[in-house]
């Protein structure tokens, strides 16, 4: 196994803010008059798949903070039944509170990088559930993002490209 470039929290924080930046341009295109339209993840709206992307993040940076921290929605559930819970727990909360939330992702995520030592940050060891990578190369090579790129990307670029409904 190749040993791991290093990196310096200044990188990893840029490419945190990068990511950022890309999500507010993604909410700015899509607009609040889209955000609530079925279609970018089969019946999910946009809103729908963001409070998703977001619950599954924030189940990361609590395994990142405590390893042992139990999931919100409670142990023993498969990824389809995790999914339902977090449909369910924010099907009703309002937009600006979904993408508020979402928002807030990217700060929680910078504070988390800005607690560590420049060895913590590259340590493969660290953190048992990046699977042998360092947080610092997880977060630069893009594979820390890779559920809303790779898993949901490609269904929001399609869904994006669709004519809006007439009113």
């Amino acid at each position: 196994m190749a040993k791991s470039k290093t990196v310096q929290a200044e990188q990893v924080l840029g490419v945190i803010d990068a990511q950022a930046r890309e999500w507010e341009d993604l909410v700015a295109e899509i607009g609040p008059e889209r955000a609530e339209e079925k279609g970018p993840h089969g019946d999910w709206t946009f809103k729908d798949l963001a409070a998703h992307i977001t619950d599954w993040e924030n189940r990361e940076m609590d395994l990142l903070e405590d390893p042992e921290a139990e999931p919100p929605w409670g142990p023993g559930l498969d990824t389809d039944e995790i999914n339902a819970f977090i449909y369910q727990r924010n099907a009703e909360r309002p937009l600006g509170d979904v993408l508020r939330d979402a928002w807030l992702v990217y700060d929680r995520l910078r504070g988390i990088v800005t607690g560590l030592s420049e060895q913590e940050l590259n340590d493969p060891k660290r953190f048992p559930e990046l699977d042998g990578k360092s947080l610092g190369n997880a977060l630069v090579s893009g594979s820390y993002f890779s559920h809303i790129r790779d898993e949901h990307g490609k269904d929001l670029k399609a869904w994006k490209r669709l004519p809006e409904p007439e009113s």
